[in-house]
């Protein structure tokens, strides 16, 4: 459980810097001097950090220095006046009277130090070097000069786990959906600190509820999401989980989550507009039908995949948003004649006035003829000229004329949006 806060608390520090080091004892060092102008200064960053901090439900103990090693002294010496030195003179002046066992290195000598009355840090430094280096050792020194100066210092970089599995146990049996949710948004604002530690986004997530404990074959109920959009913050992943578990009866009263992510992409990043239009981009309208899948559920929401046959009656095909949520044939391919919006099912009979067909009012052509003659082989042909038209109050109807009677029958089959 240690470690896992240790890692969330470094996922979180990714999202203000990517120098990122882990240290001794569960201590998370971050280079923010390229981050300063980004964020608006120190204070702010420090503020940032103790807040995602916060959500861990656990105390968070932060110092500034010039150096790690200072900065890593300062937070885990008990002794310490003062944690924030920004400058290398307030840094010598709060690293002085640390105590010499702060080092690490200094253990191993303690009763000598203690021998000769060497206290505090200012008091080691003011020893003679070469005699000290002959009678410890340079161990010692090193660490010494790395607190006090920029010299070379090895570090162990974060490096974010390949997949982000979590568990969280609750204490007590939740038997209602916005329960759950409010305590899974907790695990979703940890899942995309990870994304961002990963410069990724979620394609696929696992969310499985566990109906008992402490058993080898405990009932569980899995729930897999797949989004046609990837996703990668926060205030969109939480609506869609939330979307999806509203319409989910729970079999039963739950004691554990576990979310689990399972496909994840690359982060696309781009360019913002000064006046951002609503969904004026595919990523957009991708993650409205993903939004309205998860609110209406996969059957209700359909997409055009249309037959290679030239009659429109047959051609005019939609299936079920498949799991994978493929493109659309339309974004796919942007040669496709133009078609009305509504396609009617059963095309209806328009009589003819002063030799113009009527809809409601007289129609005027606009564009045409499309003849379409197929359809010998199946015993189902047509022979049509079809026409754009419009009528009076300016609504445009897809309409076409029979070639093979006498008087020509005008039909109404399409209405344009």
């Amino acid at each position: 459980m240690q470690q896992s806060i240790f890692d969330h608390c470094a996922q979180y520090a990714l999202a203000y810097t990517p120098g990122v080091f882990q240290a001794e004892k569960h201590t998370i060092l971050l280079e923010v001097e390229a981050s300063l102008r980004l964020f608006g200064g120190l204070r702010k960053i420090l503020y940032g950090v103790r807040m995602r901090a916060n959500t861990l439900h656990r105390q968070l103990t932060t110092s500034v220095a010039p150096t790690p090693t200072g900065a890593w002294l300062l937070t885990n010496t008990s002794e310490a006046l003062h944690r924030y030195a920004c400058s290398s003179a307030s840094l010598k002046r709060a690293l002085d009277p640390l105590p010499c066992l702060a080092l690490p290195g200094a253990q191993v000598h303690r009763d000598w130090l203690d021998a000769i009355g060497c206290k505090t840090f200012k008091d080691l430094r003011t020893l003679p070097r070469a005699g000290l280096s002959r009678r410890i050792g340079s161990a010692l020194l090193k660490e010494l000069d790395a607190a006090y100066s920029q010299v070379h210092t090895t570090l162990n970089a974060y490096v974010p786990p390949p997949k982000f599995v979590q568990r969280l146990d609750l204490t007590e049996r939740m038997e209602h959906t916005a329960a759950i949710m409010h305590v899974l948004e907790h695990m979703l604002s940890q899942l995309c600190a990870w994304l961002v530690a990963k410069r990724s986004a979620l394609t696929r997530l696992r969310l499985t509820l566990h109906h008992e404990r402490y058993k080898e074959s405990a009932v569980h109920t899995q729930h897999e999401l797949a989004f046609a959009e990837p996703v990668h913050t926060l205030g969109s992943l939480t609506l869609l989980v939330h979307e999806h578990l509203e319409r989910l009866p729970l079999k039963d009263s739950v004691v554990a989550l576990t979310l689990e992510s399972l496909e994840i992409s690359a982060l696309q990043q781009t360019a913002g507009g000064l006046f951002p239009e609503t969904l004026r981009t595919p990523a957009e309208r991708r993650k409205l039908f993903d939004l309205l899948a998860s609110r209406l559920g996969p059957q209700s929401l359909l997409h055009p995949a249309p037959v290679a046959d030239h009659r429109p009656e047959i051609a005019n095909n939609w299936i079920c948003t498949p799991a994978n949520h493929a493109k659309s044939v339309q974004e796919e391919n942007s040669q496709l004649l133009e078609r009305p919006f509504w396609l009617l099912p059963v095309p209806i009979a328009l009589r003819v006035e002063r030799d113009r067909p009527f809809y409601h009012t007289t129609l005027e052509l606009l564009r045409g003829p499309e003849r379409l003659e197929c359809g010998w082989w199946d015993g189902a042909s047509i022979a049509r000229d079809y026409f754009e038209a419009r009528d009076k109050t300016g609504a445009r109807y897809w309409i076409y004329r029979e070639r093979d009677v006498d008087p020509a029958h005008w039909y109404l089959h399409g209405i344009f949006s």
